[in-house]
């Protein structure tokens, strides 16, 4: 895991993609589908949280370090020296991995 050098603000969440191979146990490559995969990643910031209509903070439900899942076209790529991060906001990812 990266420690990355940048800082997520509210409730969004720096995650470093997990590469997936498509590759069955007998060692045949599948294709890619034309649907789409969730991604899997790594939590490696978190912001604070975002602010509720009565001006409450609401904390974020992750941690760094959980493993989570979140769509294919989720978030916004960023390089930040020379290592790939995804900035993704909290309600884009859609499991964290147990």
């Amino acid at each position: 895991m990266s420690e990355a050098k940048i800082r997520p603000l509210r409730n969004r969440v720096v995650v470093q993609e997990i590469k997936v191979d498509a590759v069955t146990k007998g060692g045949i490559v599948l294709p890619g589908d034309s649907e789409d995969q969730p991604c899997e990643g790594i939590v490696i910031a978190v912001g604070k949280g975002a602010y509720d209509a009565d001006g409450e903070l609401v904390p974020m439900s992750l941690s760094v370090g959980d493993k989570i899942l979140y769509g294919e076209h989720a978030g916004h790529k960023v390089d930040v020296d020379g290592t790939e991060f995804f900035i993704i906001a909290e309600d884009e990812i859609t499991a964290i991995i147990i």
